[in-house]
C-alpha cells in the first residue's frame, strides 16, 4: 500500500502494483476497488459488468437522501428483493410509497 503525496502535491491511498485495494471492518472486506477500478460494496468479484458493484446476502440497495431543511424525509432507495428491481419513496410526511420496475 502506498500513502503520500504524488508528483503533483495531491494526496493519495492505494497501490501503484496493479493489485486490488481493500477496506475492512472488524476483520470483513466491506470495499474493494479491483485493479479495473470497478468498486464493489459486500463482494469481493463480479461477473457482472460495471463500475459499483452492491452485494448484500438479503437486500441489495442504495439510499439517495434529500440534505435538505431538518423536517425533509425525503429518501429514495433502490434495492432487489426476491429477484424484483424495486424503487421506494418516502416522502415528507413519512409515507412510504414503492414502485416495482
Amino acid at each position: 500500500m502506498n500513502t503520500g503525496s504524488s508528483d503533483d502535491n495531491d494526496d493519495q491511498i492505494g497501490t501503484t502494483d496493479g493489485n486490488n485495494f481493500f477496506v475492512r471492518t472488524s476483520g470483513s472486506e466491506r470495499l474493494r476497488i479491483d485493479s479495473s477500478g470497478t468498486v464493489l460494496i459486500g463482494a469481493t468479484s463480479s461477473t457482472n459488468s460495471g463500475n459499483l458493484v452492491i452485494a448484500d446476502s438479503v437486500a441489495a440497495s442504495i439510499v439517495l437522501t434529500d440534505a435538505g431543511a431538518a423536517a425533509d424525509l425525503k429518501t429514495r432507495r433502490i434495492y432487489t428483493a426476491n429477484q424484483d428491481l424495486w424503487i421506494q419513496r418516502r416522502n415528507d410526511d413519512g409515507s412510504l410509497k414503492g414502485t416495482d420496475v
